[in-house]
């Protein structure tokens, strides 16, 4: 906290006598490794699983939620690397801190590994989860 005063301090004493020339590249850059410092977080997705051996033709659903990190979040999912979008075989709802995946009428098709992405002003995070349908 005393770190965050003393430069307010130094902020203010500089505005107030116009800096210029060096003294402003100084106060630019000190202040953007401030603001980098300050607002830098961690962005952490909280682990998720499917559940085992479930029934083929069935709707598989699960949810990406986050465990820590800054607003707003973008999700996206994917499924062996490849980008899922929303249709006839997967549903996908997001708001601002959790997406939940659903799988629709399940085959062994279906299984996989999926991850859910989330990016925020805070980072990034992956998590994968494995789906493994067996036929009858």
């Amino acid at each position: 906290m005393r770190k965050r005063t003393k430069m307010v301090l130094w902020v203010y004493h500089c505005f107030s006598n116009v800096c210029c020339g060096r003294d402003l590249l100084v106060l630019i850059y000190i202040f953007s490794l401030f603001v980098t410092i300050s607002t830098t977080g961690t962005l952490n997705i909280q682990p998720f699983q499917f559940p085992t051996n479930p029934t083929e033709r069935t709707n598989i659903q699960v949810m990406c939620g986050l465990e820590r990190g800054d607003l707003p979040v973008n999700f996206q999912w994917l499924k062996n690397d490849i980008v899922i979008t929303k249709g006839s075989v997967y549903d996908i709802l997001s708001s601002s801190s959790v997406s939940v995946l659903t799988v629709k009428n399940v085959t062994v098709k279906s299984s996989g590994n999926y991850t859910c992405s989330a990016r925020s002003p805070s980072g990034v995070d992956l998590f994968t989860a494995e789906l493994l349908v067996r036929g009858k």
